[in-house]
């Protein structure tokens, strides 16, 4: 595997634009590939790790770890402990808002934020959803979707009484790199 794609042991060390190029092309090696081939195989942990580096990097930023799955009322209280999930209140229930999501929590273990990342982000879908379990809804715009670059957008879920330290953004750098 070059050092350039996403799965390599170098990943960690490669600008983010270069990452997320790294897995558009990765993305393409898996069209390209026969499914379930080596080939096909090596493209998709690329992917994945790539991926997961991303995640890691939107939330150090911020001061934030990739952390374990929690619901709706979880994030709204700032929970530690997801409690017991109800349907409704899961993300799976509400599959075109969350669809490939990624859960943050702050140094102490506490939900602080849901990332998606949306293949037709409907902005009046998503701010009934927040209003109705206490959260607010915003797309991220300092920092690229990595779920499938160019493709889909991220939307970022918080806590409606987030802290000012949870709202932290990129670099400007990045925003100059990935802004509009």
């Amino acid at each position: 595997m070059s050092t350039k794609q996403p799965g390599s042991l170098t990943a960690r060390r490669l600008p983010t634009a270069a990452l997320i190029q790294a897995i558009k092309g990765a993305l393409g090696d898996m069209g390209r590939a026969p499914c379930g081939s080596p080939a096909y195989r090596a493209a998709a942990e690329g992917v994945r790790r790539g991926k997961n580096e991303l995640a890691r990097r939107f939330a150090a930023i911020r001061g934030w770890r990739v952390g374990r799955d929690f619901d709706l009322r979880c994030l709204a209280q700032r929970g530690a402990r997801p409690g017991r999930i109800t349907r409704d209140a899961s993300p799976g229930a509400h599959h075109h808002e969350f669809d490939h999501p990624y859960f943050f929590r702050d140094a102490s273990g506490r939900a602080v934020a849901i990332a998606s990342h949306l293949y037709d982000y409907d902005a009046s879908e998503c701010q009934e959803l927040a209003e109705r379990f206490g959260l607010t809804v915003s797309v991220v715009r300092d920092f690229p979707s990595w779920h499938f670059p160019g493709r889909t957008t991220l939307v970022l879920w918080q806590p409606r009484a987030a802290r000012n330290d949870d709202a932290r953004e990129a670099p400007q750098s990045w925003v100059e790199q990935f802004g509009d």
